[in-house]
C-alpha cells in the first residue's frame, strides 16, 4: 500500500467539536513516521513496557491508523498486527486531560473487535498529572522524544537519509511545543541568577529596613506627644 506524504497526512485530519486541533497535528506527523519507517515502528513497538510480543516477526508488518470511528468514539492512532490478530490503541493529550470513561470507552470497543485479552491502551500526555483511568501504559512526549532520540543515535536511519530529517524535525515540533525534554541551566546561568537574585534580595531588604525605621522614628514622635498630652492639665 502507498503511503500518503507527510503534508498530506496532516492535512487530512477533521477537526471536531471534542478533538484539539493540536493534538490532532502531533498524532498524524507521530503516526506518519511509524507508517512510513517499519524499522521505527517495529524499535517503538518493542521499546513499550507493555509491548505483548518479544518476538520481532510478531511486531512486523503493523498497519498504523488514525481518523478511526469506534461506534462514535475516535481514538487517535491504533495499531494492527495481522498475527495473531493483536491492536495497540493510543489516546494522545497535549495540554488536555481525558475525557470521562474515554480509555473504557475504548476497551469496550476493542474487547469485541480483538477478544479481551487482544489489545493494549496506550495514553501519551504532556505530563504524568494528565495520566488517569488505569492505560496499559502511560507515556509522556518526552519519553516519545527520547526514544526518537535513542533511535536516531543507534544509526538508524542513515543520517543522510529523509526518514532522519523528519524525525529529526519532529523532535524539533515537540521541542517548540514544550513537550520534549526539560533542558538543564547552564551552571554560569544558574550562578548568574543567584547572584542577582541575592543582589536584588539585599536591595529590598534595605529599603524595607528603612521603611521600618521611619515608621519606628514617627511612632517615638507619637508617643512622646500622647505622654506630653496625657500630663497636660487639658487632657484631665
Amino acid at each position: 500500500m502507498h503511503n500518503q506524504g507527510i503534508l498530506t497526512s496532516l492535512r487530512k485530519y477533521r477537526t471536531r467539536d471534542t478533538s484539539d486541533p493540536l493534538e490532532n497535528f502531533v498524532t498524524e506527523a507521530f503516526a506518519w513516521l511509524l507508517k512510513n519507517d517499519p524499522a521505527w515502528s517495529l524499535y517503538f513497538l518493542q521499546s513499550l513496557d507493555c509491548s505483548h510480543a518479544s518476538d520481532p516477526a510478531v511486531l512486523q508488518d503493523a498497519q498504523w491508523s488514525t481518523q478511526n470511528n469506534w461506534g462514535g468514539k475516535f481514538p487517535d492512532m491504533v495499531c494492527e498486527l495481522a498475527d495473531p490478530g493483536f491492536a495497540y490503541v493510543f489516546e494522545h493529550k497535549v495540554w488536555s486531560h481525558l475525557h470521562a470513561d474515554q480509555l473504557n470507552n475504548y476497551r469496550d470497543y476493542a474487547a469485541k473487535q480483538y477478544g479481551p485479552a487482544g489489545f493494549r491502551v496506550i495514553l501519551i500526555t504532556a505530563h504524568r498529572g494528565q495520566h488517569a483511568q488505569n492505560p496499559d501504559e502511560a507515556l509522556c512526549w518526552e519519553g516519545v522524544y527520547l526514544f526518537i532520540q535513542k533511535y536516531l543515535s543507534d544509526g538508524r536511519p542513515d543520517t543522510a537519509s529523509r526518514a532522519h530529517y523528519l524525525m529529526e524535525d519532529f523532535l524539533e515540533l515537540l521541542d517548540e511545543l514544550g513537550l520534549g525534554p526539560i533542558g538543564a541551566f547552564k551552571r554560569e546561568e544558574v550562578i548568574g541568577y543567584s547572584t542577582s537574585f541575592r543582589s536584588r534580595m539585599n536591595h529590598l531588604w534595605e529599603r524595607v529596613a528603612v521603611q521600618l525605621q521611619s515608621v519606628a522614628s514617627n511612632e517615638e514622635d507619637m508617643g512622646s506627644v500622647f505622654s506630653a498630652a496625657g500630663q497636660s492639665d487639658d487632657f484631665r
